[in-house]
């Protein structure tokens, strides 16, 4: 820092790749603690909290507060599609990497559901007919209560270029302004 430079001048504000991959592993170390502690009977374990309020233990009071990690994640990955398709000129291309985009999200989703599937089977929690199967592939099955984000995050993929495209033209409104 130079004599002239203020504190402000020298700080660098940007949020880089590191800062995104370091955030979402701490929204990963939330989302495993929500879901193991929001809801305790979930997995039948038998623990003794040792602090409670009001006849809530503090894990679950904490593991409900994780929840903050949807946020983490929703606000990163918005960050980085951002980055991605700001340097694309035109709308068909930004659409053509945001359908790959999620095409790359779906087939991951669809590589869980092959080892759910045949679990909830096992199990009798699913029945093996096509309405199910079709509900599943398409993560339109209520009772799976985790899948909730996937239409969400689908349909901002959607609109994700049109927000881009706003967010070009009002920094060029902006730059013609100053």
């Amino acid at each position: 820092m130079t004599v002239n430079q203020t504190y402000e001048e020298t700080r660098d504000l940007r949020i880089t790749k590191s800062h995104t991959q370091i955030a979402k592993g701490l929204g990963i170390l939330l989302m495993v603690y929500h879901h193991l502690f929001v809801i305790p009977e979930r997995l039948g374990n038998n623990y003794i909290s040792f602090i409670n309020f009001s006849g809530l233990d503090l894990q679950s009071i904490v593991a409900n507060f994780a929840k903050i990690c949807v946020c983490i994640f929703v606000f990163c990955s918005g960050i980085g599609l951002y980055y991605s398709l700001i340097e694309i000129k035109s709308l068909k291309d930004m659409y053509k990497k945001v359908l790959v985009h999620g095409l790359k999200f779906l087939m991951n989703f669809w590589i869980i559901l092959i080892f759910i599937f045949p679990i909830g089977l096992y199990i009798h929690y699913l029945d093996f007919n096509i309405r199910t199967i079709i509900l599943l592939i398409t993560a339109s099955f209520g009772s799976f209560y985790e899948w909730w984000f996937v239409h969400l995050y689908l349909l901002l993929l959607l609109i994700s270029p049109i927000i881009v495209r706003l967010f070009q033209s009002i920094d060029v409104i902006k730059k013609s302004f100053l």
